[in-house]
């Protein structure tokens, strides 16, 4: 029995780090749209949002 434990151990090894990978990538995306939303709410508030300074 406990062999046959330990030789599905590499397999969930595997599964883990694939979504690992998967959450990973999954959070990089987010960051970068964050990123991304953050530059355009900053470029807005920088250009005045049209108006010339009186």
């Amino acid at each position: 029995m406990l062999t046959g434990e330990l030789a599905k151990q590499p397999q969930g090894v595997q599964d883990g780090r694939e979504e690992l990978l998967i959450a990973e990538r999954a959070l990089n995306r987010l960051t970068e749209q964050d990123r991304a939303a953050a530059e355009a709410a900053a470029a807005r508030s920088c250009s005045g949002g049209g108006r010339g300074a009186r």
